[in-house]
């Protein structure tokens, strides 16, 4: 299967295929929404970066566990929340933390972790 990369240009253009492409106008609205949806990702994803840089452990951590409510299989999320484990000393609920999110990537989309996540997890448990 072939991947159709889609860029969006401005409110009503794509690329695909290197030539500009109409959007029809009942998907307008549903790019606008995913695209405020990834940007608001991004941001949570990055105060919970400098909470934990700040080491503001609960409030990263909080901020992590909010972000897997909204989307449980975000790895980003998931990683600050390990991250937030490992640094208050709690190498077992990091990797418990981990697997029970490996599991939860296996069971419903028959995926794993990225090799980020795994070298993190192989870093803790060989220290």
């Amino acid at each position: 299967m072939n991947a159709v990369r889609l860029e969006i240009l401005g409110p009503f253009e794509l690329v695909r295929g290197g030539r500009a492409v109409a959007v029809p106008a009942g998907a307008q609205r549903l790019l606008s929404l995913l695209a405020v949806r990834s940007e608001g990702i991004h941001r949570r994803a990055a105060a919970e970066e400098l909470l934990l840089a700040l080491d503001r452990y609960l409030s990263a951590h909080q901020a992590a566990l909010a972000a897997i409510v909204v989307d449980p299989y975000r790895e980003t999320a998931h990683r600050i929340a390990i991250e937030v484990h490992a640094a208050e000393g709690n190498i077992a609920c990091a990797v418990k933390h981990y697997l029970e999110y490996r599991r939860l990537l296996q069971q419903e989309l028959k995926v794993s972790p990225s090799p980020r996540m795994t070298e993190l997890i192989r870093e803790l448990t060989t220290a």
